[in-house]
């Protein structure tokens, strides 16, 4: 409730916006943090499907949590960009 109302002061109106919501109060949270090899087995994954864009909490090799999603997206969509333009 804090982190909406927050928002609400940030962007007024969001509301109107949103399609679906979930409240999970009591979810079990399972945190990784990055290991030895990691990058090596994410970008043979990356290579071996052709296609295949991988964005994620816990898809970067050197991030946790936020910054591993918004991270990993961003290389996903500059990936995409890129095979676009190709």
């Amino acid at each position: 409730m804090e982190l909406e109302q927050f928002l609400e002061k940030l962007q007024p109106g969001w509301q109107n916006y949103v399609i679906t919501s979930r409240f999970i109060p009591h979810i079990s949270v399972n945190q990784r943090l990055p290991g030895l090899g990691d990058e090596d087995k994410l970008h043979r994954s990356k290579m071996e499907i052709q296609g295949l864009y991988i964005a994620g909490d816990w898809v970067s090799p050197d991030y946790i949590l936020s910054e591993g999603a918004v991270s990993s997206g961003k290389q996903a969509a500059e990936a995409i960009v890129q095979e676009a333009m190709r």
